[in-house]
């Protein structure tokens, strides 16, 4: 009989249950909401109470509603047909999911129970064996894919019969087996694990002993890791963590691929769905998603399912292990997982450790890194599960705690630099900080010595130590000038230089350069270190850049060119008002007892209030935001001033909504939607405000280009709809000047503005600019302003996104929402979580902060009609400091950040083109813009940055370089003709330009570019 139990408490996705028999820890229970069943895990028994974390969103389920244990730990279904699949975090499958958004409650089969497979059976009757041993084999695609010996079984059994040859669907019992005892066991071809506990179907589990090639020098040639190693990569948001895995993940030489998006930005996952179905796999020429499967959970699906998208995604890599093949494993990124930690660590009010993660959060990433490994199969076979995970370190600080305890437990180590991510310097993977374990296993060396050459770990030993002596060499000339060190100086400098252009460097999306096999990387590196072992002799330092800079662009040209091609050869060198009229009267109960005040809540006890729920508290709107037992706590919106313990508490019996309808077209309203344009009250649909999330599989890849006018962006930045991407800037730039001309020159159906904390001078700015513009009934507004509560700018985001998604989803037009000041909306959030006591995390903000922004951006969209939502935001900064929490974690959700700064030198307001980032920019660039895009774009910022470096010499006071003194008067005029917020130009002009400035301060060797469109564009 089950075990059932009823709800005590509710905060947020925990929920308390007061249970009437026994649970085990990691039980799967089911809550029951109004009929709908929604799926929960326990994480902690107490007594007769457990803890649950809830793998869907609790809004409206209450004190009472009852939960049903099912005696079960979460579990993977494993069988033919988890290729080429897309499941969420409890593998459910996306693609076969009615309508565009997910519902509560809706669990779906993760394999075709109808299809038929060739099966072709591999035991006989009377075999002996055990769990994981091989019964038969069906073809997925191309792959063997092996009918196993249930994982669970124990023991020895007996092949008591197998079926013959022929067509089967998975719920056939292919086999009977006969166990010690005699009893009979039908097998089918499917079989459930549970995904927290590791398969252990296999003989032995030896140290990896070959390497794993990626096509990406700097780790294939520096930094290798082993088939069925482990790594990660770290580094600040914008640096390319998820290009670099996507890359590894298209050419990694392995036989299955898995990837985890761990609350990461839909709009990456969205690109696997657009790309991969259409990529050939290098490795066997036939199409890549046939060996892939992709477990989603996005950055605004319930927090808990982070946790089980990893665990199941190593579940399916462990299963296709013990079949003999080689499985890559991807997870995007393991730092949402601790915060999904940390935040059911917080709700459970436990002791913090580190920056409030769980105290056992190192424990818990090393026992998941241990799962990865090669394994020795009973029949003698290997198989291999190779793991690289992606950490995004809070404040790019790579000695926060989820980095430490990773590095701890992954055997490679792929930092990613900042410095070298502005300057454009792709993969940005520091050569020196980086490293690779498995280059001190002897049989990793013996196997580099048979497979490249005799003695090639000794070669890139001496790279790296090239490379760590030009950085050297950097630093003493940066302190003492160019002319005070000595020739050699410069010349272990651009010796290093040679290395990182030509081998660490790698152009992700040419052709070519793209994938570099392991021939081609042991071809260059011999190259470039034979060039670097030569005597140099040069009568200045200026000689000498001129001569490396030459030849770098040489073998640039190579690294673009077919290995060992015709060109190939001939370029070989030398050389984010009244609340009583939001209440209904349908169902009320009314309170009078006030237990706890602070400044932004108030407690209770009440019965049967669910959660989200609305109240109105002495006249003023509040909102349940915690239940445990019978107390409640409500977030007041306008403040709690002036209420008294025996307040009148009304509960209204729905969350926050807004009646959507094209008469919000040209409207402006407060945080309640109230008009307070003096016009009437609008009628429509009323809509929940904050609904449910996109199916990610409904969303389609953005792929229209969305131009401003603004350089700085357009050229450097490229923004594509359905995009998020905010502006960074202190507080005395000009960001909402900035933003109200990118809507208005933007080709939209609706611009929404989300004003929140605005002071009144920049709402009367916008409503003004809107109106002189003539754009007003394209405009729709909710305002809160400085002289209103600070709690109300909660609704903001969320009514102005449910007004968009109105637009977008119903009416298929192309919205613009604008949201301004997302600071200020999360110094709201850690207000109420100060109320409630909760444990501060980083910066005094709470630790829900990533999910309470990622809900929100998360609402872009690209739909599968020809509406879309694309998302513009202004983050301000304390003195330009991007690791703060609130720009931190906006980083890591967002699809790149757009960064004002004052210029110096030319006395312009500029969009730094350094700290600035689009993601989604290569979806456009090249495609939707002129061919030269991108090779401009890098060419320029590149020439820019070392302007920069001139700039540092000339306030050192050293002597400048003809080559320095010509970049500062480039960089000044770059700055003022394509940097500026004053531009408005086209982006074909905005090229032009760009080629103007290349010849009037560069030789055509300088520029770096690819000689094809030097000889189309370069103007004389």
């Amino acid at each position: 009989m089950k075990t059932t139990g009823t709800v005590t408490g509710i905060v947020s996705n925990l929920v308390t249950v007061r249970t009437d028999g026994p649970v085990a820890e990691n039980e799967i229970c089911y809550i029951d909401l109004h009929g709908v069943m929604m799926m929960a895990e326990v994480i902690k028994v107490n007594g007769a109470f457990a803890q649950v974390q809830v793998f869907e969103s609790t809004r409206g389920l209450r004190n009472g509603d009852t939960v049903e244990f099912e005696g079960r730990m979460l579990e993977a279904t494993l069988g033919p047909g988890l290729l080429s699949s897309v499941y969420d975090g409890l593998q459910n499958d996306l693609t076969t999911m009615d309508g565009v958004f997910l519902r509560r409650g809706e669990y779906t089969d993760p394999i075709n129970r109808e299809k038929l497979w060739d099966f072709t059976p591999i035991a006989k009757p009377g075999d002996k064996v055990v769990a994981a041993d091989w019964l038969g084999e069906v073809k997925e695609g191309w792959l063997p894919h092996k009918i196993m010996v249930p994982f669970s079984f124990e023991g020895e059994f007996t092949v008591k019969s197998i079926v013959e040859a022929g067509s089967y669907n998975v719920d056939t019992v292919i086999a009977t087996l006969t166990d010690a005892e005699g009893t009979d066991v039908p097998v089918t071809m499917t079989q459930k694990w549970p995904v927290k506990v590791a398969i252990k179907g296999y003989r032995e589990k030896p140290r990896p002993d070959r390497i794993m090639e990626t096509g990406v020098r700097v780790i294939d040639t520096l930094n290798p890791i082993a088939e069925g190693g482990t790594g990660f990569i770290p580094g600040p948001f914008g640096c390319g963590k998820t290009v670099l895995q996507h890359a590894i993940a298209k050419q990694g030489d392995a036989d299955v691929i898995v990837m985890a998006a761990c609350g990461e930005r839909a709009n990456e996952v969205v690109e696997i769905f657009t790309e991969f179905p259409e990529l050939i796999d290098p490795h066997t020429g036939r199409r890549l998603m046939e060996r892939t499967t992709i477990i989603c959970n996005t950055s605004n699906m319930p927090v808990a399912a982070r946790e089980a998208s990893v665990y199941t995604a190593m579940t399916i890599c462990e299963y296709y292990r013990a079949m003999g093949l080689k499985c890559l494993l991807l997870a995007d990124s393991t730092s949402r997982w601790a915060q999904a930690l940390r935040e059911m660590s917080n709700r459970m009010e436990e002791l913090p450790g580190a920056d409030a993660f769980p105290v056992d959060l190192s424990a818990i990433i090393s026992n998941f890194y241990a799962r990865a490994g090669m394994v020795i199969l009973n029949n003698g076979q290997r198989g291999a599960v190779t793991f690289i995970g992606t950490v995004s370190p809070a404040g790019g600080n790579l000695k926060e705690p989820v980095t430490e305890s990773t590095k701890k437990a992954a055997r490679c180590f792929y930092a990613l630099e900042q410095n070298r991510a502005d300057q454009k310097r792709y993969p940005a993977v520091n050569p020196i900080d980086s490293y690779s374990k498995y280059l001190e296993y002897p049989e990793i060396v013996e196997y580099l010595d048979k497979t490249v050459e005799e003695g090639w770990a000794d070669k890139v030993a001496v790279a790296k130590n090239l490379i760590r002596r030009g950085k050297e060499a950097a630093e003493q000339i940066n302190i003492l000038g160019d002319d005070g060190v000595p020739m050699s100086y410069h010349v272990n400098f651009w010796k290093s230089e040679l290395l990182d252009f030509i081998i660490l460097q790698q152009d992700g999306f040419d052709p070519i350069d793209s994938l570099c096999p392991l021939e081609r990387q042991k071809y260059m590196l011999d190259l470039v270190l034979g060039l670097c072992e030569k005597e140099y002799s040069f009568e200045d330092f200026e000689v000498c850049r001129d001569f490396f800079k030459n030849l770098i662009n040489e073998l640039r040209q190579m690294n673009y060119s077919e290995f060992q091609s015709e060109a190939f050869r001939v370029t070989n060198p030398p050389s984010t008002n009244s609340s009583k009229n939001m209440a209904t009267k349908a169902y009320q109960r009314i309170y009078t007892k006030l237990e706890a005040i602070t400044k932004a809540t108030v407690a209770l006890k009440a019965k049967g209030v669910s959660n989200d729920e609305l109240a109105v508290v002495a006249g003023k709107l509040a909102q349940v935001v915690r239940t445990k037992g019978d107390m409640i706590t409500l977030q007041v919106f306008s403040g709690t001033e002036g209420i008294p313990t025996n307040a009148e508490v009304t509960f209204l019996g729905e969350p926050p909504v807004l009646k959507v309808s094209d008469q919000l077209s040209g409207r402006f309203f407060d945080a309640y939607g109230h008009p307070i344009d003096g016009g009437p009250e609008v009628e429509g649909e009323v809509r929940e405000i904050g609904g449910p999330s996109v199916n990610p599989y409904k969303r389609r890849q953005p792929s229209q280009l969305i131009p401003t006018g603004i350089a700085g962006i357009d050229l450097n930045n490229t923004i594509v709809s359905g995009q998020k991407i905010p502006f960074f800037a202190d507080p005395d730039q000009p960001y909402n000047r900035v933003m109200a001309d990118v809507a208005l020159r933007a080709d939209v159906d609706k611009i929404i503005l989300g004003g929140m904390g605005l002071s009144n001078d920049d709402y009367l700015f916008f409503r003004h600019a809107f109106e002189s513009a003539g754009a007003l009934e394209k405009i729709i507004c909710f305002i809160n302003t400085t002289e209103n509560p600070p709690v109300e700018r909660l609704l903001i985001p969320d009514m102005a996104l449910t007004a968009a998604e109105y637009f977008a989803v119903d009416k298929n037009e192309k919205v613009l929402v604008l949201l301004t000041d997302m600071t200020l909306y999360a110094d709201a959030l850690s207000i109420v979580s100060n109320r409630m006591d909760q444990i501060p995390s980083k910066d005094s903000m709470p630790g829900s902060l990533y999910s309470d922004l990622a809900k929100i951006y998360e609402k872009a969209v690209q739909l599968p009609t020809e509406g879309s939502i694309t998302i513009i935001a202004v983050t301000t900064l304390n003195d330009g400091d991007i690791t703060h929490a609130i720009p931190d974690n906006t980083g890591y959700i967002t699809e790149g950040q757009l960064f004002l700064r004052a210029d110096s030198d030319s006395g312009k307001v500029i969009i730094d083109p350094f700290r600035s980032l689009s993601r989604l920019k290569q979806l456009v660039q090249n495609k939707k813009t002129r061919e030269d895009h991108s090779q401009v774009m890098n060419a320029s910022v590149r020439l820019y940055a070392d302007a920069q470096n001139a700039k540092t010499k000339l306030e050192n006071g050293f002597d400048l370089s003809d080559y320095d003194r010509r970049c500062l008067e480039y960089a000044k005029e770059y700055a003022t003709r394509l940097l500026s917020i004053d531009v408005n130009i086209s982006i074909t002009e905005m090229l032009d330009t760009a080629w103007e400035l290349f010849a009037k301060y560069f030789s055509k060797a300088e520029t770096g570019i690819k000689q094809a469109l030097i000889d189309k564009y370069w103007k004389s």
